[in-house]
């Protein structure tokens, strides 16, 4: 599980301030965790964000505890290319969450080996329901099951635990092949 340590902010600091001091301000919030003001040192946070996803289990130390948390919301400043605000939600494992959980293409797909067709990706996560000791990290699509152009991997041929509930729409197509285009001469 990743680590990031946090700061109790001041009730009087803003998240300017913070950010003038070379920090990132933040929140920490749950459904039996008050909301608080918090910061990060900047280089810790652009390290964490760059190792994890939108259902990262992440341990955040505040006040030398530990809250098992996910990035419920990080704010970007694209003209910096900097975050600049974030906000960790503390898991209760007796809740059920909905998450983005990312799909990782896994195989070889048959069409790829035989016709020399191309993979096409119509999704890159799915949104689930489940307890977060259930949370997969990632959920894998098999491309061998696109055997031929006529194949396509639709979101209800996933496989996951019986103790997740995919919600994105069953019908929609997370991958198919297709022949490469010609260019023209």
């Amino acid at each position: 599980m990743l680590k990031i340590k946090a700061t109790l902010r001041e009730q009087n600091q803003n998240a300017d301030e913070v950010r003038a001091s070379g920090n990132v301000p933040g929140v920490i919030y749950g459904p039996k965790f008050a909301s608080q003001s918090i910061s990060f040192v900047i280089e810790d946070l652009k390290s964490l964000i760059n190792k994890s996803s939108n259902n990262t289990k992440v341990a955040v130390e505040l006040d030398g505890k530990e809250h098992v948390c996910i990035i419920k919301e990080s704010q970007l400043d694209y003209m910096k290319n900097r975050i600049i605000h974030i906000d960790f939600m503390v898991l209760d494992d007796t809740k059920l969450i909905k998450v983005l959980v990312p799909l990782n293409f896994v195989g070889e797909s048959l069409a790829v080996k035989k016709l020399a067709a191309v993979p096409k990706f119509f999704m890159k996560e799915v949104a689930v329901k489940c307890l977060p000791p259930d949370m997969p990290e990632t959920i894998d699509v098999d491309l061998a099951n696109l055997v031929d152009l006529d194949s396509i991997i639709h979101v209800s041929d996933l496989k996951v635990s019986d103790k997740v509930e995919i919600l994105s729409d069953k019908l929609h197509s997370v991958a198919t092949v297709v022949m490469p285009k010609r260019k023209s001469e």
